[in-house]
């Protein structure tokens, strides 16, 4: 029987399927996403990690639950933002600092920045000598906690980026004033052309200067600037009246006044005679009057040359006025309307104030003491009513203490620093990317800094007998150079090295063919040389 040189063939076909936890030490994996269902999360690659892509910078502030009055959230709350919250490389005017003037300045309530928040910026300087730099931004939180910190970042550093326009539908600046139905900063300077202070909530009831004011009234306040009324023709006059009915409203402001006048007109008309005075002849109480000509005055006062919040309260009837935040009178009283016209008088003739004016609110309803109070606790003490957080990269740090390290280049994403795990408190020593899990993928690409096994068919290379391999197997129970069961259990495997160990003895695999190939070859000459003696013995 003669045996054929091509009577032998090999053919492997090697199928892995990884359902395994794995550790990677590989530096680079090419992963092609796929859609996932169901309760998985599918995060395509071309997708923003976070709802700021181009902002590169975001920072935790946690208000106080403290500072907040009450036992009930406060909804819609405006939260005033000093230099106080903010780290020093947001206003340092340095490679991670927001731009000059604010424009992209963004606020979220969540770290994900899924949840943009309305702000209006009323200042922001940013510089890199500390006294030189200003802030001032509103941001309307729309729950306010009086028993859990509430939490909400602000986001920075992107070269391009403008504010909203004012009456952008949510995030726009007339989105903070909501629940006002006028509200003057008084920032800006009276001589400058009219109207030179705008109405916040963009309802219209701009101011324009009378008298002889200047730019030297523009001092400074209780939250930024002032301004200064000199108590004889200074005013502002308001676009449009506001009116005020028998029903509900709250009139609020900051005030430093000086002797020399008996009404002191903080936000007044003389026909019909209404608004909120203060009267230096009772030693600065305020005081409250109604279309009618009644008044209500409070029971504590304002003292001269101090900085004081003074509120009143309209409800169905009742009143109740309100000192830094305080309750002070109250009492029941059938008001007639009112329409305030004027801001530092009650006309262009009489009850002018003498002293500053800052931050003038007025509001169709009723503001609860919690509210006021929590306003006051802002507004008076800044510092205490906040704290700020540990800036990060706006796609990977928390902004509230750990600080991150993603970051994003057009679609494609970076973590410089740092190891990432998944479904682990404790990634294991020496791994960059650790998943306590299944990972699944259509293609993963391994690239090997160690050698190949290509070093198989390298002359010198100590190719194990078959009857190595084979004491090998009965003694260990597992080839040459691989991984036992339990060791694979205790550590997993190394998708790189593993391939190329099972390729190292597909090699060997293949050397042993070779040589057998030559065997039988040999085998082959053989038998057909002693065929060929025994028709030799039969002749």
């Amino acid at each position: 029987m003669k045996a054929s040189p091509t009577g032998h063939a090999l053919v492997c076909l090697i199928t892995l399927f990884f359902s395994v936890s794995v550790f990677s030490k590989t530096p680079i994996i090419d992963i092609s996403p796929i859609p996932f269902v169901g309760n998985d999360i599918n995060v395509p690659l071309e997708s923003p990690l976070y709802d700021f892509p181009g902002w590169n910078r975001k920072q935790a502030i946690t208000i106080s639950s403290a500072m907040v009055d009450g036992s009930a959230n406060l909804v819609d709350f405006p939260v005033l933002i000093t230099l106080d919250y903010l780290n020093n490389e947001i206003v340092d005017g340095g490679v991670n600092s927001a731009l000059n003037g604010g424009g992209d300045i963004r606020f979220s309530s969540d770290a994900a920045g899924n949840n943009q928040l309305a702000i209006e910026v009323v200042e922001f300087v940013t510089s890199a000598t500390p006294a030189n730099r200003k802030c001032q931004i509103w941001v309307k939180i729309p729950s306010l906690s009086a028993t859990s910190d509430t939490t909400v970042y602000i986001w920075y550093g992107n070269s391009g980026a403008s504010q909203p326009a004012p009456n952008t539908a949510g995030v726009g600046s007339h989105s903070v004033w909501t629940a006002y139905e006028a509200v003057w900063h008084m920032e800006n300077d009276p001589s400058a052309t009219a109207p030179q202070i705008l109405d916040a909530t963009g309802n219209g009831y701009d101011l324009t200067s009378g008298g002889a004011m200047t730019g030297g009234d523009v001092v400074g306040g209780q939250i930024g600037n002032a301004i200064e009324f000199d108590g004889s023709n200074d005013y502002f006059a308001l676009a449009n009246n506001v009116v005020i009915n028998n029903g509900t409203y709250t009139i609020s402001s900051w005030v430093n006044w000086t002797t020399g006048n008996t009404y002191n007109g903080i936000i007044a008309n003389d026909n019909p005679w209404s608004g909120v005075w203060i009267n230096s002849e009772n030693g600065g109480r305020a005081v409250f009057t109604d279309g009618a000509g009644q008044e209500f005055s409070s029971n504590g006062s304002a003292p001269a040359g101090t900085n004081i919040k003074c509120d009143f309260v309209g409800t169905n009837g009742d009143y109740q006025y309100f000192f830094a935040g305080n309750s002070d009178a109250s009492g029941s009283q059938a008001f007639n309307y009112g329409n305030l016209a004027y801001i530092g008088s009650e006309d262009t003739n009489a009850g002018f104030f003498r002293g500053w004016i800052d931050e003038v609110r007025v509001s169709t309803d009723s503001k609860s003491a919690a509210w006021l109070k929590t306003e006051h606790n802002n507004q008076n003490n800044p510092g205490g009513f906040a704290s700020q957080g540990v800036p990060g990269d706006a796609s990977g740090g928390t902004g509230g203490g750990t600080g991150g390290y993603w970051t994003q280049t057009g679609s494609d994403i970076h973590y410089s620093n740092g190891l990432v795990g998944i479904g682990m408190s404790t990634i294991p020593s020496g791994y960059h990317l650790a998943v306590d899990g299944k990972v699944i993928s259509e293609e993963v690409r391994v690239l090997l800094s160690e050698n190949w096994a290509d070093y198989v068919f390298a002359e010198g290379y100590d190719l194990p007998t078959l009857e190595e391999v084979e004491e090998h197997i009965n003694e260990k129970g597992h080839l040459i150079n691989i991984p036992s069961a339990s060791e694979v259990k205790a550590k997993g495997i190394e998708l790189g090295d593993m391939n190329r160990l099972l390729l190292e003895k597909i090699e060997e695999l293949t050397l042993y063919i070779i040589d057998l190939e030559k065997r039988n070859k040999r085998i082959f000459e053989l038998e057909n040389r002693l065929e060929s003696i025994e028709q030799l013995l039969k002749q």
